[in-house]
């Protein structure tokens, strides 16, 4: 592992560097430095970050993943303010995202920030700009500089990531001339406000903590996390150089925000471009260019952390690494390896996506690499009559390399195929239907959807000589299953497997009947009435679920409103293992025998114990004023999202275990409603 550690260079420079300091003097000195910038090192992080190791089991060969274990980290706390503070820019980035926009259509309508999803559609497009420019643009110095995006994502230089998000950051307090300084909370919103901050940067204010930070404590927040991102492997202590800071909670945030230098970068060329002259194909290609800039996620190689929802369902795949035909995230992108159609191996050459089946996939090799060695080629396609093959890992250019097809996936397509082409010619001579279009899908467990199926005499058409390419006879393709049909703009969709998928499908419906037989404890025929019997026990027993929950939410809101005189009007509860429905019903009891009472009802599906974050539904309910007026307020302090009207308000909070703190703003509220007027 310290191998790997000093190997990993860019551009001539060490990676990770050894650090001649003892641990313990480096954790006091960033306790120092912490302490200076007002931030109070959590209990339990006295320590550095450990380097550890995984493996990746989706690579061949199999390959290792570094992480740093960073939650006893000495910098945690700085961490997470420095991560709400950049978070609290967002409006300034899309104030500049704003600023930059193209007039005449050259650009994007959504003022926000665009990922950079492939790095060598970018390189091409700017390329391509600069090669159409006109003679007079190329006269003016405006031409596009191109980004390898790749390294900027993986392996961003230290001191290049500090200057430029430090550039950002005194443009930020610049554009705020009568803000001496910003208050960030937890939640990253931001509170802009004159003059220097107060001595105690960190002061306690409507329920929750806000951190005071002018422009000089900013900058020094991030070199200190940057600066110092430092791991310990075995009894050594390294220093990072480059690449997204290990051990760092801010990571994602920093990316986010060197990238976006980058990209406002290229806009600003853009629009600098615009007035000395656009042609037609400028616009075209720098369209394209901004183009490749899609959807606002970034670090989505390791870091999750948006609601899946924002995104496509397909790039759950790319981020398990099983689907290698969507372009964008291996490494982070796939590299492109130009090879010769000449390079073959027994008489096969890799196929190209086309003529109705999927590119090939197999690997590639060279004598010279050790016994076992090889690259996965992911995909191959035709560009410009050149076969290229995106591989795994990057190969020599001119190497003369061994191409090994995926054999089991190349006959799968094939038998697929002319499946396809007999099944077409079948239900053309028999019915007189015609083949609109078809679709192959990777195999997956699929069920018989017919029951009964009767062996039938069909004519079997002569194939054509463009339908005998890939097989010489029918026999070969061995068997087509029909196994669903779909309706669809008036056609009829049919699904069929055929040769080894069929056979390979019958397999797997016969291991799984023989291990519903064990579930079940029935034979294959009773299996639907076994089921059938398992959903109706099943949904009679919620139902009766739901009824005995009713009644002891609606016992526990009486207890409560009987209580809650002695209480002053205010009060409290807690349900683990309950919801928003358990917390509505006891709601309504309550209200029916104290409406006048101000209450916040917790639920959890945990247990709350008050030693760590526990997320769960919360309810207030009481008087209309002061719900409107104390709603709010809880929210902020259970770190939630909720809204309502009337004597409810309600939501789904991060952090009902502070559901104690919440309540002493009840009794504020209650209390400053009892005071005479």
């Amino acid at each position: 592992m310290i191998a790997d550690l000093q190997l990993g260079e860019a551009e001539g420079d060490p990676v990770y560097v050894v650090v001649d300091r003892p641990a313990v003097d480096i954790i006091n000195d960033l306790a120092l430095q912490l302490a200076h910038l007002g931030i109070v090192p959590a209990p339990g992080a006295t320590a550095l970050p450990v380097y550890t190791v995984t493996p990746k089991w989706h690579k061949r060969p199999l390959k290792m993943r570094y992480l740093a274990l960073s939650y006893t980290s000495i910098l945690k706390p700085g961490n997470i303010w420095l991560s709400r503070l950049l978070k609290s820019f967002l409006p300034d980035m899309n104030r500049l995202w704003g600023l930059v926009r193209f007039p005449h259509g050259f650009g994007h309508n959504k003022p926000r920030p665009w990922v950079i999803r492939s790095s060598s559609a970018v390189l091409k497009t700017v390329h391509l700009v600069n090669a159409n420019m006109s003679p007079r643009q190329q006269q003016a110095p405006v031409r596009f500089r191109t980004f390898d995006c790749e390294r900027l994502f993986t392996a961003p230089p230290h001191a290049d990531l500090l200057a430029r998000v430090e550039q950002f950051i005194v443009g930020v307090f610049a554009d705020h001339p009568q803000a001496g300084h910003v208050a960030v909370n937890h939640a990253g919103h931001s509170r802009w406000k004159p003059g220097p901050p107060p001595h105690q940067r960190m002061k306690d204010e409507d329920g929750c903590k806000w951190y005071h930070v002018d422009v000089q404590t900013a900058i020094a927040l991030l070199r200190l996390i940057v600066g110092n991102a430092y791991i310990v492997l075995g009894d050594r202590v390294y220093r990072q150089r480059k690449g997204i800071p290990m051990g760092a909670n801010s990571s994602p945030a920093l990316v986010d925000l060197y990238l976006f230098t980058y990209e406002l970068d290229f806009m600003r060329r853009a629009s600098a471009m615009h007035f000395v002259g656009l042609t037609l194909a400028d616009r075209t290609f720098a369209s394209g260019v901004l183009k490749a800039f899609r959807w606002s996620l970034r670090y989505m190689d390791d870091c999750w952390f948006v609601s899946p929802s924002e995104l496509p369902a397909t790039f759950i795949d790319v981020l398990l690494y099983a689907d290698c035909h969507v372009q964008g995230l291996y490494g982070i992108y796939p590299r492109c390896l130009r090879i010769e159609d000449t390079s073959q191996a027994g008489g096969i050459t890799a196929r190209s996506e086309g003529g109705g089946q999927p590119p090939d996939h197999g690997w590639i090799r060279q004598p010279s690499w050790s016994s076992g060695a090889q690259v996965a080629i992911m995909d191959v396609q035709r560009q410009n009559q050149q076969t290229v093959h995106f591989v795994r890992e990057e190969v020599a250019a001119g190497s003369t390399v061994e191409i090994q097809v995926n054999w089991e996936r190349r006959w799968d397509h094939m038998q697929m195929h002319t499946a396809q082409h007999l099944l077409s010619a079948v239900v053309d001579e028999v019915m007189g239907a015609d083949t609109t279009s078809w679709e192959m899908h990777p195999f997956k467990d699929s069920a018989d959807v017919f029951a009964n199926t009767a062996s039938i005499d069909l004519p079997v058409p002569k194939l054509s000589q463009g339908q005998q390419q890939e097989i010489e006879t029918t026999a070969q393709i061995q068997l087509i299953k029909l196994v669903g049909q779909t309706r669809s703009h008036g056609g009829t969709g049919l699904s069929f497997l055929a040769g080894n998928r069929a056979l390979l499908a019958l397999g797997v419906s016969l291991q799984r009947e023989a291990r519903l037989k064990k579930v079940l404890g029935c034979g294959g025929s009773d299996h639907e009435a076994a089921i059938v019997r398992l959903q109706t026990e099943r949904k009679q027993l919620h139902k009766e679920r739901k009824s005995l929950l009713e009644e002891v939410a609606k016992s526990a809101g009486l207890a409560l409103a009987g209580t809650l005189s002695e209480q002053g009007g205010v009060g409290r509860y807690h349900r683990d293992g309950g919801d928003a429905a358990f917390l509505a019903c006891m709601a309504g009891a309550i209200a029916a025998a104290q409406p006048q009472a101000l209450v916040l009802l917790t639920a959890s599906s945990t247990p709350c114990t008050g030693k760590q974050d526990t997320p769960g539904p919360f309810l207030v309910l009481g008087p209309q004023g002061l719900v409107a007026e104390a709603g709010p307020q809880v929210a902020n302090v259970l770190e939630a999202r909720g809204g309502g009207r009337g004597a409810h308000y309600q939501g789904k909070a991060q952090r009902v275990d502070l559901a104690q703190r919440a309540e002493a703003v009840l009794h504020d509220v209650w209390n400053r409603s009892q005071r005479p007027q």
